[in-house]
């Protein structure tokens, strides 16, 4: 009977131990449940303020269907807050890059005071029978580029992408856009081969110097290269180059005379010492410039575009 007694105290006191572990992980559960559900509203309340309600709700499920439960790397198309018409895949870092440069309009110029006059740059420009010129160098799969082009259609654009993957769905979005070319390279200061290494969401590609396990050869241009006598011509360059801003700033830039606009997402915080925007800063006129952070990006605005 003792035994008996013991063996039913031990059964009890392993009860209470397995519940008391569940409570605790329901208590660690309950918060991980309230902040997931709080970044599906603020994504969707994110999606509201870019398509109004009706189509914000609508295009919220539908991206989360689409490009979040579809086999990885699946492509499908779906429409801009502005109507333009882009294709994704599924499962990789595309959607995010869409939220961020449509719904959280990172690259957004409408909105600054000194938005008329860049205007009246760029109006000026196009009524001398110049073509102003836009370099989107790390454009991923294009979604910069169209972004901007609402705001500038009559500029002509170059987008740097050294990524095959990202190359061939640049390739379908902008393929309405005769203003449009892609160049399958890395940007960097000099004209050279080098490596580069992609992760497997396409949301990371960095260059580097020598062969790693995983990494894929390609050809380098400069932005000197890119322009080809057409310096009178730049008027915008976008960079999201994964670091190697750090060279492209600070080395063989001749390009920086022209004094475009700049829009530079920096990768300091993954790199250490990199020191991205030393050589940009080094320039008179651009630490005169207003400069403003958007989310993530840092615009330039050369006094040219401000006085």
């Amino acid at each position: 009977m003792g035994d008996g007694l013991r063996i039913l105290q031990s059964l009890k006191n392993g009860t209470q131990t397995m519940l008391g572990c569940l409570s605790n992980i329901e208590a660690e559960a309950a918060p991980v449940r309230t902040t997931r559900t709080g970044t599906a509203l603020s994504r969707i309340g994110r999606y509201v303020s870019g398509y109004g309600l009706r189509f914000g709700v609508f295009h919220a499920a539908e991206h989360l269907f689409r490009f979040r439960l579809a086999a990885r790397g699946a492509v499908a198309s779906t429409k801009g807050p502005d109507g333009d018409v882009v294709f994704l895949r599924s499962r990789t870092s595309d959607l995010a890059t869409f939220r961020e440069i449509f719904i959280d309009r990172e690259y957004e110029l409408m909105n600054l005071s000194t938005f008329p006059k860049i205007l009246s740059v760029y109006n000026t420009m196009i009524a001398a029978n110049n073509t102003p010129l836009v370099i989107d160098a790390g454009a991923n799969i294009g979604l910069g580029s169209i972004f901007l082009s609402r705001l500038f259609p009559a500029a002509s654009f170059i987008l740097v992408e050294p990524d095959q993957d990202n190359v061939a769905i640049a390739a379908l979005n902008v393929k309405q856009h005769a203003n449009m070319s892609i160049v399958q390279c890395a940007l960097w200061h000099e004209t050279t081969r080098l490596y580069i290494r992609t992760s497997r969401d396409a949301s990371t590609l960095k260059v580097i110097s020598e062969r790693e396990s995983g990494a894929v050869a390609v050809a380098t241009t400069t932005i000197n290269e890119l322009i080809a006598g057409r310096k009178d011509d730049l008027f915008l360059v976008k960079m999201d180059i994964e670091g190697a801003e750090s060279n492209v700033l600070s080395l063989n830039c001749a390009w920086l005379d022209a004094l475009p606009i700049l829009l530079i997402e920096p990768h300091d915080q993954w790199q250490p010492n990199n020191n991205s925007l030393a050589g940009v800063l080094s320039i008179p006129e651009y630490r005169k410039a207003d400069i403003i952070v958007n989310n993530k990006i840092i615009i330039f605005i050369p006094r040219r575009f401000c006085a």
